[in-house]
């Protein structure tokens, strides 16, 4: 099981395995895997932001490169990125 630091942001958290996890964040649903495209550790984030009265429900999906020696260290960078998009878009 993953041990992480509560944020006052976020509200729950659920690890699924070592490539995927998901949490809620800001009350946004994010779920984030790791995997291997072209030989290299990628990650991918969905995000889902509920809709409000005037606002319809929106999905974003992205997949984040980088470096990562392996889908822990990819689920960990992503999530963190995640939460950053997330606090500049959907705020």
């Amino acid at each position: 099981m993953l041990i992480a630091e509560a944020s006052a942001r976020e509200t729950s958290l659920t690890n699924q395995g070592s490539s995927n996890m998901e949490l809620t964040y800001s009350s946004c649903t994010l779920g984030v895997t790791a995997g291997v495209a072209d030989g290299n550790v990628v990650a991918n984030v969905r995000i889902y932001r509920p809709g409000a009265e005037d606002i319809s429900a929106e999905t974003y999906e992205f997949q984040v490169p980088g470096h990562f020696v392996d889908g822990k260290e990819a689920i960990t960078f992503a999530t963190e990125w995640a939460k950053e998009w997330i606090d500049e878009h959907c705020v």
